[in-house]
C-alpha cells in the first residue's frame, strides 16, 4: 500500500490512463497486503486473548498474596499480643523490656563505632596490615546490617576510601610492574615454584579491593577491582599516547597486555567474560577520548578512528561512545562541514566542474553510467557517512549527522544553481545545459537511493533538486518556443510568399537539432523524462499554433508545415517512444492536422497526412473520453478526437 501510494505521490498532473495503469500493476500487491491484514488482526486477536488470561491469572494469585499477607499480619498481630500478656501475667512490662533492649544495643554499636573509627586512623601501614584492619570492619558491619552504623561513618568512610584506593592502585601497579605484568603473561614472567606466592600476594589485593568497596556501597564489585587492575594498562597508554600517535599500535598494545591483565585476575578470583569485557570497553573509551582530545585539531582523527575502532566493534557494545561527548561531537560536525564545504567549493569553482569523466560517460555499454567529478565527490561523501554514522548506536547523534548532511546536500543545490546562473552568462551555455541537469539529475537519484534508511525524511531535498533539474529544463522548452513563436510571427506577417518556406524549414531543422542533441548530451537516466516533457510541451504549442495557421495561412504554408511535421518531425518514431505524455500530445495534433487536411480539395495534404498513423494511442485517448472507436477506419477515429480537443486537459 505504501509503495502504491508514493508512485501516485511522483506523479504530476496524472491521467486516468496512468493511475489505472499503476492499480493494476499494484494489484497483486494490494491483494497480498489484504491478506496480510487478516493475519495479522487474526493473530491480534489470538494475542489480545492470551494476554486477558494471562492478566485474569495474574489478578487471581495477586488476590492470593493479598490474603497471605492479610492473615501473616494477623498471626503477628496475636503473637505480639500473646507475648504481652504472658509477660504482664508474670508481672513483667514488656515496654520496659524493649527500653532496656534498645539502650544496651545502642551501648554495642557506639563501642563498634569506636572501635571502627579506631581501625580506620591508621596511617602509613601497607595493604597486608590495612587489610586486616578493614576486613575486621566489614564483619561488624555485615553483623549490624539492620543497624545506622554504616549510614553514621559514612563520611568516615568515604576519606578512608579515598586514600586506601590510592594506596591500594599504587601497591597494586608496583606488584604487577615488579612481576613484568602486564607486558608479559603471568606463566611467562614466573616459575612455576614462584606461583603459590604470587596467587598468595594478589588474593590479599582482590578481597582488599572488595572489603574496601564494601565500606561504600556495601556490597562486593568486580568491576572496581577490574578496572584497579586495568588502571596500571591505562597508565602507560597515557604516556604513549603523549608520544605515539599511531592509535592502532597503542589499541594493539593495550588489547595484548589487558589480556594478560584478566589472566591474572582469573587466577586469582572467578570472573565473568562480560564483567571483564564491560570495564574493557570503558578503558578503551578512556583511551580514545584522550586520543580526540590530544589530535582534535587533525582533520583525519575521526576518520583514522573509525577505521580502526571498527575492526572490533562486534566484540564490544559501543565503542564509540566518547565520539558523542558534546565538544568532541561538536567538532566533528563542524568538520564535516569544513572539508564538504571546501571541497565541493572547488569543484564548483573548476573551469570544467560539471563536464563528463570519460570512464564513466554514457555510451551504448548497458553498464555504463553518466558521472562526472561532482557527482563521485557526492557519491563517495554521501556513502562514507552512511558508513560511519551506521557505527553510532546513539539515536541523538545519528540525527544530528543526518540533519547536518541535509543541509550541506541542500547547500550544495543551491550553489549549483548559483553557477548554473553564472554559466548561462558564458557562450558555451549551449552545451553546459545539459551537462548541468545531469548533474542535477544524478545527485536527485542517489539522494533518493542512498538515504532510503535514514531516520529521517529527504523528500524536501529531493524536491529542491527535482525543481532546479525542471528549471534548467524549462530553459530548453523556452528555447523552443522562441523558435516556433519566431516562426509563427513571420509566416503570419507580410514576409514574402517565397521567404516563408525556408523560415519554416529552419525552424524544424532548428528543433529536430535541439531534441537530437537532448538525445545526444543527456544521461541515459533521464533522457526519457526530459524528452517526454520537452516533445508533449512543444506539441500543445504546435498544436495551439496550428489552429491559428489553418485559419490565417495560405495552403502553400499551410502545406510546407504538413511536410515538415509529418515528414521530418513526426517522422522519426524515437519521438513518440519517450513517454505516454509526449506520445498523446503527438497524436493530438496529428489529429487536428488529419481533420484539416479534409479542407483540401486536392488531397495533396491527406496523402501527407497519413505517413503517421497511430491507431492504438487513438483507440486509448478515445477510452478516457468514454468514446468508443468506430474500428473500421483510423481517419475516422481522428476526426473524432479532433472534434473533442477543447476537452482534452492540457
Amino acid at each position: 500500500m505504501q509503495a502504491l501510494q508514493d508512485r501516485l505521490a511522483q506523479l504530476t498532473n496524472p491521467t486516468g490512463s496512468e493511475i489505472w495503469t499503476i492499480l493494476k500493476e499494484s494489484e497483486e500487491d494490494l491483494r497480498a497486503d489484504l491478506l496480510n491484514l487478516g493475519e495479522k488482526k487474526r493473530i491480534a486477536e489470538e494475542n489480545g486473548k492470551k494476554k486477558l488470561a494471562e492478566l485474569s491469572a495474574k489478578k487471581e494469585e495477586l488476590q492470593n498474596i493479598k490474603k497471605d499477607v492479610q492473615k501473616c499480619q494477623e498471626e503477628y498481630k496475636n503473637y505480639v499480643e500473646t507475648v504481652k500478656n504472658e509477660l504482664k501475667r508474670n508481672g513483667i512490662e514488656f515496654e520496659v523490656i524493649c527500653r532496656d533492649f534498645e539502650k544496651e544495643r545502642e551501648l554495642k554499636l557506639s563501642a563498634y563505632k569506636s572501635e571502627i573509627r579506631g581501625l580506620l586512623a591508621i596511617e602509613g601501614l601497607r595493604i597486608p596490615k590495612i587489610a586486616e584492619n578493614i576486613r575486621r570492619v566489614v564483619q561488624i558491619l555485615k553483623e549490624n546490617r539492620d543497624s545506622n552504623i554504616h549510614e553514621n561513618l559514612g563520611s568516615d568512610f568515604e576519606v578512608f576510601y579515598s586514600k586506601a584506593l590510592t594506596q591500594f592502585r599504587v601497591e597494586l601497579w608496583n606488584f604487577l610492574q615488579q612481576n613484568r605484568i602486564p607486558m608479559v603473561p603471568v606463566n611467562d614472567t614466573l616459575d612455576l615454584t614462584d606461583l603459590p606466592e604470587f596467587h598468595e600476594k594478589l588474593s590479599v589485593f582482590c578481597k582488599f579491593s572488595g572489603d574496601l568497596n564494601y565500606l561504600i556501597n556495601q556490597e562486593d564489585s568486580q568491576a572496581r577491582l577490574i578496572a584497579s587492575f586495568l588502571g596500571q594498562v591505562t597508565n602507560i597508554c597515557m604516556d604513549m599516547l603523549e608520544k605515539e600517535k599511531d592509535f592502532s599500535w597503542i589499541l594493539t598494545c593495550a588489547l595484548k597486555w589487558s589480556n594478560n591483565i584478566k589472566e591474572v585476575v582469573r587466577s586469582a578470583i572467578k570472573i565473568e567474560e562480560k564483567d571483564f569485557d564491560k570495564e574493557l570497553e570503558k578503558f578503551i573509551h578512556i583511551l580514545t577520548s584522550k586520543f580526540i582530545k590530544y589530535n582534535l585539531e587533525d582533520p583525519l582523527v575521526f576518520s583514522k578512528l573509525l577505521e580502526i575502532l571498527r575492526k572490533y566493534e562486534g566484540d564490544f557494545e559501543d565503542l564509540f561512545v566518547p565520539f558523542y561527548e558534546p565538544e568532541v561531537l561538536s567538532k566533528r560536525i563542524l568538520l564535516e562541514i569544513e572539508v564538504f564545504s571546501l571541497e565541493s567549493t572547488r569543484i564548483l569553482n573548476s573551469e570544467r566542474c560539471f563536464d563528463p569523466l570519460e570512464a564513466c560517460f554514457l555510451s551504448s555499454s548497458t553498464d555504463s553510467r553518466w558521472s562526472s567529478e561532482l557527482i563521485i565527490f557526492f557519491e563517495e561523501w554521501i556513502q562514507r557517512i552512511n558508513c560511519e554514522v551506521k557505527y553510532m548506536k546513539n539515536e541523538e547523534v545519528q540525527i544530528a549527522f543526518y540533519e547536518t548532511a541535509h543541509i550541506l546536500i541542500s547547500d550544495l543545490c543551491a550553489r549549483i544553481h548559483e553557477t548554473a546562473n553564472r554559466l548561462y552568462m558564458e557562450s558555451s551555455w549551449a552545451n553546459d545545459v545539459y551537462l548541468v541537469m545531469n548533474n542535477v539529475w544524478e545527485i536527485r537519484v542517489m539522494v533518493e537511493s542512498l538515504t532510503l534508511t535514514w531516520p529521517i525524511s529527504s523528500m524536501n531535498i529531493e524536491k529542491e533538486y527535482e525543481k532546479e533539474w525542471n528549471r534548467l529544463g524549462d530553459m530548453i522548452m523556452e528555447y523552443l518556443n522562441d523558435i516556433v513563436c519566431t516562426m509563427d510571427e513571420k509566416i503570419r506577417s507580410n514576409y514574402s510568399i517565397a521567404d516563408k518556406p525556408r523560415v519554416i524549414s529552419s525552424t524544424f531543422n532548428r528543433i529536430i537539432k535541439c531534441l537530437s542533441n537532448v538525445s545526444k548530451k543527456i544521461s541515459k537516466s533521464s533522457k526519457s523524462t526530459l524528452l517526454n516533457k520537452l516533445i508533449s510541451e512543444l506539441f500543445i504549442d504546435l498544436q495551439k499554433k496550428f489552429d491559428v495557421w489553418q485559419r490565417r495561412c495560405d495552403f502553400e504554408v499551410i502545406s510546407i508545415i504538413y511536410l515538415e511535421i509529418y515528414g521530418n518531425l513526426m517522422d522519426d518514431e524515437k519521438w513518440k517512444r519517450q513517454g505516454e505524455e509526449s506520445r498523446r500530445e503527438i497524436t493530438q495534433l496529428d489529429a487536428l492536422m488529419k481533420v484539416a487536411a479534409n479542407k483540401d480539395p486536392s488531397g495533396e495534404l491527406v496523402r501527407i497526412a497519413f505517413r503517421s498513423i497511430d491507431e492504438e494511442q487513438v483507440g486509448k485517448m478515445l477510452a478516457e473520453l468514454g468514446i468508443k472507436s468506430t474500428s473500421d477506419h483510423a481517419f475516422q477515429d481522428y476526426q473524432i478526437l479532433a472534434e473533442n480537443w477543447d476537452k482534452i486537459q492540457h
